[in-house]
């Protein structure tokens, strides 16, 4: 399967997966911590985070869009798709890019109809204070 791509600065892992998933390969679930993750703040995962997460959500789509007619095949991108979008709104909430965050839930209904999406588009533009009330 070729490894790792050279192209991607950061959730290279991811795409690897989803080429092995492409090609048929089975996956295990081991219910257990095997390794330790230490994420320092300048490390790619977090300074790339955004620009990980949107070269990740072009490969969801490509990945979708290459299997119109297998059901399953469409909804596991489409979860990703939906779990991606969460994570980069929440991104943008935390630095105080409301706009930011409401469009970018926008765009993941339009991308895959979701109408949860449509809620919390509104819902990034309510200010904290405002909701805590």
């Amino acid at each position: 399967m070729g490894g790792f791509s050279r192209t991607w600065r950061s959730w290279e892992d991811w795409e690897l997966f989803l080429r092995y998933a492409g090609a048929g390969r089975r996956f295990a679930y081991i219910d257990r911590p095997l390794a330790t993750l230490v994420i320092s703040p300048d490390s790619l995962h977090v300074a790339d985070s955004l620009e990980g997460q949107r070269t990740m959500l072009a490969c969801l789509r490509r990945q979708r869009a290459a299997f119109p007619a297998d059901g399953e095949a469409r909804r596991a991108p489409r979860r990703g798709i939906r779990r991606l979008r969460r994570r980069m709104g929440w991104h943008h909430i935390d630095h105080g890019r409301r706009l930011a965050a409401c469009v970018n839930y926008l765009r993941a209904f339009l991308e895959i109809g979701d109408p949860e999406m449509l809620l919390r588009a509104g819902v990034a533009l309510v200010p904290k204070a405002i909701r805590k009330s």
